[in-house]
């Protein structure tokens, strides 16, 4: 469930948020956003560890590895 160095993961917040604060949060750090993940919320991107995962634990999102294309059926946007 550890992230990958860099690559597809799934940012799952932690206590219910705002969608658009998350995808905004995450865009900040430089991801690039695939759709909504796999879980009520989550949001799955593209990325750098090294740049999401501590912002985005402070923010009450834990980000963890992506699994057969964790992306919602319908890939929106959360």
């Amino acid at each position: 469930m550890a992230p990958p160095v860099a690559g597809p993961m799934v940012l799952v917040p932690l206590m219910p948020q705002d969608g658009d604060r998350l995808v905004r949060a995450a865009v900040d750090h430089g991801v690039a956003i695939l759709g909504r993940g796999p879980v009520a919320g989550s949001v799955a991107v593209s990325g750098s560890r090294a740049a999401l995962f501590l912002p985005m634990l402070g923010r009450g999102v834990m980000t963890l590895a992506s699994f057969g294309g964790c992306v919602a059926p319908d890939g929106g946007p959360s």
